[in-house]
């Protein structure tokens, strides 16, 4: 019967990491197993799976003592290869600079490339079980609204056992809030059921998180306001007025007492507030299962992923029943449930609360700064192999005096493992001085320390480790192989350099194509920069100052924009609900002519808004004020 023996490539892997009292018994077993394996199945398989095998049988009680697995590193060497490296640096200074500079741009252009990205790629995962969180919205056939109507989720949660829980999120978008006759300007809060906190997660610093908001009078401020309104006062307790806010019951504005206080918000969630208020004191019952217009963000808790489809139906065909769709809309309008991780990358429906990034941008950045990368790892392989080639006399030299090829490798790895570590601490310093001014810069906090951040220095080692392979150990293993006769006559440049010549012009062709993809990307991004700061944008955007507040901060408003037109310099004033630029909300308007409604985009605005903003009629004119 015919013996058949594993690949002896896998054998020396074993070998190299079983400590000697193990590897009889471990091999002899494996051996044994393969034999069997070999008689099922093909030996292709029998191979891979032999190979499987011998990794997962590593561990740390069979590993041998580091100075058995590398006998030919110990901190002597590792000395005279660091001695050695910088005198070769100090020597060809030109060559060094280059190659470490060249490294130090790739990998922190790379890493903040790829810091963005992860940035990008974690909003809305502190929440608790975030993959169960959907936001509803309906899609009627032109686009997917985020907001929705204000009865669904209540009928959802009352309706389907499949939603576990249901908030919704009335957006407040300017209001005045007034404690002790000091008022204070605020736009981000919304009315909210008792069951936000029980979706969209928050930590709490006073206060219940699932009582915070029943009491019908209850207002949850995050830190920073509180210490804004109330300095170092206990916060709970205290009373505040918001001029947005109406009793229904009694149609005056209800005082609302601070029932908890909340960490600030993560800079990575899609819904960012400052303060909730509890809905059920500004909006009866009927109210807030009312079917009609779209306004409010609702979201669930679905645990089975299983059920959003029957969920999506179930919405839908409730819809129906209760005669939200028309009969036209019934073909072409769905149920969008988004996953809540997916909203801020992956969504850009109407009437979103605030503007979202694009999975497509995160994308494109990661490519460039792995393009960059790529870029100055193929420029650091050529220029180590052409530095390799030069000390071919030293190798031969080395070689004729006794040294083993393990050591030549081993040497050549050092030097080029000196060079990555110099360029990474570089990198790492280039991060630390840049994350000031990326922040003031972008507005995002990127956590570009990498001693806080470990996903980062793992990234970083990684990146290191495979140019330290890519880079190395080629030069080194053709190097190694060098006959020393060749080396110390000809200095390496015959049969040595004919072998590196076809791997050296492919890099170079490889580089070269890279570069030119970026040289042409970064033209056809200039030009559409360009073109976007030079288009005619159809209204006069300089020298406008907005600011925004609400009626009744103002008063008379005729009054108001009189004295606005005495400040000198001061040409013309107008007053509208947006501006142009803004993301205008879809209204239903009927126009003139028209028998049903239109959706449409529609800024309310004074007589003086054409003037202010420098617009030209194409036909008519403006509208004046009636006398």
């Amino acid at each position: 019967m015919v013996k058949h023996s594993p690949p002896a490539w896998i054998d020396h892997l074993l070998e190299w990491y079983c400590a000697d009292y193990y590897l009889e018994e471990v091999q002899g077993d494996l051996h044994e197993w393969y034999a069997s394996v070999w008689s099922e199945r093909t030996p292709r398989t029998a191979n891979l799976r032999y190979f499987w095998a011998v990794v997962r049988y590593f561990s740390w009680f069979r590993l041998k003592p580091v100075h058995q697995l590398f006998p030919n590193i110990n901190p002597l060497t590792m000395k005279n290869i660091t001695i050695l490296t910088f005198r070769h640096l100090m020597k060809d200074k030109l060559s060094g600079s280059v190659r470490i500079v060249n490294l130090v741009l790739g990998i922190t252009t790379f890493m903040l490339a790829w810091v963005y990205a992860q940035y990008e790629l974690n909003y809305d995962t502190h929440h608790q079980d975030p993959e169960q969180i959907y936001r509803f919205g309906f899609d009627f056939g032109d686009g997917a609204w985020a907001a929705s109507p204000m009865g669904v989720g209540q009928a959802a949660l009352d309706e389907f056992p499949e939603v576990a829980a249901m908030a919704r999120f009335i957006p407040i978008d300017h209001t005045t809030i007034t404690y002790e006759d000091v008022v204070f300007d605020e736009r981000a809060g919304f009315w909210a059921d008792s069951m936000a906190f029980d979706l969209l997660a928050t930590e709490f610093v006073q206060g219940n998180p699932h009582t915070a908001l029943r009491e019908p009078s209850g207002i949850v401020l995050t830190e920073s306001l509180a210490q804004k309104y109330f300095g170092e006062e206990d916060p709970m307790g205290k009373t505040v007025a918001l001029s947005a806010d109406v009793d229904f019951r009694t149609g005056e504005q209800p005082l609302r007492q601070v029932t908890g206080v909340i960490r600030d918000l993560p800079q990575r969630t899609h819904l960012q507030y400052d303060f909730l208020i509890s809905a059920y004191l500004t909006f009866p019952d009927d109210f807030l299962r009312y079917w009609q217009n779209n306004w409010v963000y609702t979201y669930f808790r679905i645990p089975n992923p299983a059920h959003v489809a029957k969920v999506q139906q179930s919405i839908f065909d409730l819809a129906v029943e209760w005669e939200y769709l028309v009969e036209e809309e019934v073909e072409t309008a769905k149920v969008v449930l988004t996953p809540v991780q997916q909203i801020h990358l992956y969504t850009n429906h109407e009437k979103e609360y605030a503007d979202n990034g694009n999975i497509y941008y995160v994308y494109i950045l990661l490519a460039i700064g792995g393009f960059v990368l790529l870029v100055s790892s193929i420029n650091f392989i050529n220029l180590t192999i052409i530095r390799g080639l030069d000390r071919a006399k030293e190798v031969g030299l080395r070689k004729t005096i006794g040294a083993t090829r393990l050591q030549l490798i081993f040497q050549f790895l050092g030097e080029t493992f000196v060079i990555l570590f110099l360029s990474g601490l570089l990198s790492v310093f280039l991060l630390l001085l840049a994350a000031p001014l990326l922040q003031q810069g972008s507005g995002l906090a990127l956590p570009l320390n990498v001693f806080s951040n470990p996903r980062l220095l793992l990234t970083l080692v990684f990146i290191l480790a495979a140019i330290e392979i890519l880079s190395g150990i080629y030069p080194a293993w053709v190097l190694s192989r060098m006959n020393p006769a060749e080396g110390v006559k000809s200095g390496g440049r015959s049969h040595t350099m004919r072998r590196v010549s076809t791997t050296r012009q492919g890099l170079i062709v490889a580089q070269f194509s890279l570069s030119i993809l970026l040289t042409v990307g970064s033209l056809v991004v200039y030009q559409q920069l360009s073109y976007l700061q030079d288009k005619n944008l159809g209204f006069q955007k300089d020298q406008i100052m907005v600011f925004e507040t609400t009626s009744d901060r103002i008063g008379n408003l005729e009054a108001f924009r009189d004295e606005l037109r005495k400040i000198p310099g001061v040409e013309n004033v107008t007053t509208s609900t947006d501006i142009p630029g803004w993301r205008v909300q879809l209204r239903h308007q009927r126009l003139l002519q028209e028998e049903e409604p239109e959706v449409t985009r529609v800024i309310y605005a004074d007589e003086n808004f054409v003037d202010t903003y420098g617009m030209e009629f194409v036909s008519g004119e403006t509208f004046h004020t009636p006398m």
